[in-house]
Order: structure tokens, then C-alpha cells, then sequence
């Protein structure tokens, strides 16, 4: 009876994984600086005075940013480190016609 070699295929998944496994600590850092950055541009765009359309623009900014915060609180660490293991280029991420927030936020939080 022969022995069967073990697949190359299994130990890739396995290194992915180590990689992957190895980034949460990291991605855990970067997504709190990310949030408390978009928490400081919310607070700077709420205190914003003007005119009536500017002050309405930065609210829905603002309500944007928030949203973006939500999605962000949201993604698990392993999707992150998953998506920057096996990512577009950035360019690409931020030009797709219909690109939903959470698929913003994941590059953001792996290119931040």
C-alpha cells in the first residue's frame, strides 16, 4: 500500500490562514484609529457653519461617515485579512460603479 503525498494545496490554505490568523491584532489597531479619525471629521463637519445647502452637504456627510463607522464596527478581522491577502489594487476597489460600503471600508482598513 503506498503512501499518498500530502497536497501542496493544504499547506497553502494552512499558511493563508498562519497570515491571516497573525493580521487580526494589526487589523484590530488600524480599524480603531480608522474610527476615531472619521469620529473626529464627523464632529469637525457638524460644527461647520455657512450657508444653508453648504451645512446640509456636510450633514449628509457626516451621516455617511457614520454609516461608514457602522459598517466598519461590522467586519470581522479575518475578512480584512483575507480580502488584503487576495486583493484588488485599490484603484480598482474604489472605481467599481456600485461598490457598497463594507466592500470600501474592507480596503480602507487593509491599505490604512
Amino acid at each position: 500500500m503506498a503512501l499518498r503525498e500530502p497536497k501542496k494545496d493544504n499547506s497553502s490554505r494552512m499558511n493563508l490562514n498562519n497570515e491571516v490568523v497573525l493580521m487580526r491584532k494589526e487589523v484590530s489597531r488600524v480599524r480603531g484609529l480608522l474610527i476615531r479619525k472619521l469620529t473626529r471629521q464627523i464632529a469637525a463637519l457638524k460644527k461647520k457653519k455657512g450657508k444653508e445647502n453648504e451645512v446640509q452637504k456636510n450633514q449628509r456627510r457626516a451621516e455617511r461617515m457614520v454609516e461608514e463607522i457602522h459598517e466598519m464596527k461590522a467586519l470581522k478581522p479575518d475578512v480584512v485579512g483575507s480580502a488584503f491577502i487576495h486583493s484588488c489594487s485599490f484603484t480598482q476597489g474604489w472605481t467599481l460603479p456600485c461598490s457598497p460600503v463594507h466592500q470600501a471600508q474592507t480596503l480602507s482598513l487593509h491599505l490604512g
